[in-house]
């Protein structure tokens, strides 16, 4: 009797972790719409932002920390 208490048991804790971890799936995969939102796809459709990009990282990383923005 003891040893189906335990196999319920150990199956029932099973079942809550299968179910939670599997209740938020998904739940990160959304997509903003907002007209004002400025995404990478825009941003590098312009070739003049890798140039704006690189230069910002090299005078980041080269110590002039000026903003250029």
């Amino acid at each position: 009797m003891k040893l189906n208490i335990v196999k319920l048991r150990n199956l029932a804790i099973v079942s809550v972790f299968l179910l939670s971890a599997t209740s938020c799936l998904n739940d990160l995969d959304v997509k903003v719409d907002d007209d004002e939102l400025y995404t990478s796809e825009q941003f590098y459709a312009n070739p003049d932002s890798y140039k704006q990009f690189f230069g910002e990282n090299l005078c980041w990383f080269s110590g002039n920390r000026t903003d250029f923005s």
